[in-house]
């Protein structure tokens, strides 16, 4: 845990006032662990589509699949998108990936430390022991994809115990990228709970 725990200051020190963090994926894990490590800093949690829990190893299937591709002389997008199809069929997912492809002095490159993220995967998927009795009290929300395995009913349980406040939404026809499959839904669901926080 201290090396998750290096990762926060408090809101205060940052000049920050009344804070709402939401958070997917590796991001929703970096704001659970915000809130239980300075539960008076967060006035509310959105977490998506992310347990606190070990994560199935999905994602370093895309990280490995994207490192793979060779960049050299790619002068557009849709040339890498052709030679990610083979590995990640599904266009939209390829197509969220993609975002993460940058054009600069006439090279291709990814944004992402793609390297970083295939070696440190074992601890980016993980979520860190916390002492017994941690908990957020703060109202929370966990968006999840109706068609994910990242949030599975065996999780349900360590969200009431860390986080007692939590709601859990399904979203039907999303994946992990909730926010990106279906994005009115997406809004729908956590807007009316920020809005709370005015």
């Amino acid at each position: 845990m201290a090396n998750w725990s290096r990762t926060f200051a408090p809101r205060s020190a940052r000049g920050i006032g009344r804070a709402a963090l939401l958070g997917h994926s590796m991001g929703g894990k970096v704001a659970m662990l915000a809130a239980l490590l300075y539960p008076s800093e967060i006035d509310r949690l959105v977490v998506v589509d992310i347990a606190p829990a070990t994560n199935p190893p999905t994602l370093l299937a895309y990280v490995r699949a994207m490192r793979a591709v060779d960049l050299h002389g790619v002068t557009r997008r849709g040339e890498v998108d052709a030679r990610l199809t083979g590995t990640i069929p599904n266009a939209a997912e390829r197509a969220f990936l993609l975002q993460n492809l940058v054009f600069a002095d006439g090279k291709a490159s990814w944004r992402l430390n793609l390297e970083a993220i295939d070696h440190e995967f074992p601890q980016i998927s993980g979520f860190p022991e916390l002492p017994a009795g941690t908990a957020y009290q703060g109202p929370t929300l966990f968006i999840v994809g109706a068609s994910s395995n990242y949030i599975l009913p065996k999780h349900e349980p360590l969200i009431q115990r860390l986080f007692p406040q939590a709601r859990i939404v399904r979203i039907e026809g999303a994946g992990h990228w909730v926010h990106a499959e279906q994005p009115q839904a997406f809004l729908q669901a956590i807007g009316p709970f920020l809005s709370d926080a005015a």
